[in-house]
């Protein structure tokens, strides 16, 4: 009768092995396996000891010898949900399951698609905005616009931090 020792097999949750030999690894069909129990440089945008998730910037399901598709954000984020391919946005304002949409119901403007989401500041009026919401880890922008009321009159704009940021103002005139 042949024996084998379980303890030399690839160890899984809550699972033994009941077969008269170890299985193969499982690269999921995108590497091969090398000293019986890994995989050898996942292929195809894929990685993890089982080639089992998709690279960063791709999502998919790639176990089974499925694929990895590149995320489809506009231009607005470098990374998107593993699984549903949703973006994370990295500007706030910019909403939609492909970075496609401005934020219209928080007074955001603009068109992403086209360009950026901005939020139009009032003139004589203070705003306090904050990035500590689950939503906010992603951003790493913020814009804003403001019109003064008379073209021959000044704009001056302050701001207060509570926390060390980085700042880029640009401006136009006319």
């Amino acid at each position: 009768e042949i024996v084998i020792d379980n303890n030399l097999c690839a160890k899984e949750k809550n699972y033994e092995w009941s077969f008269i030999q170890c299985p193969a690894c499982q690269c999921n069909g995108h590497s091969t396996c090398i000293n019986g129990n890994v995989c050898d440089q996942c292929k195809n945008l894929t990685t993890g000891k089982q080639c089992e998730t998709c690279m960063p910037g791709y999502y998919g399901d790639p176990t089974n010898g499925g694929q990895c598709t590149a995320c489809t954000c506009s231009g607005h984020a470098n990374i998107c949900h593993m699984q549903t391919g949703k973006c994370f946005c990295t500007t706030k304002g910019i909403k939609g399951d492909q970075c496609q949409l401005c934020d219209s119901e928080n007074r955001y403007l603009g068109n992403p698609l086209r360009g950026t989401c901005y939020y139009s500041l009032l003139i004589d009026y203070q705003f306090t905005f904050s990035l500590l919401q689950e939503d906010d880890r992603h951003h790493t922008a913020i814009n804003f616009i403001a019109n003064p009321e008379q073209s021959n009159k000044n704009l001056d704009i302050s701001i207060n931090a509570s926390n060390n940021f980085n700042l880029n103002i640009t401006w136009s005139i006319g």
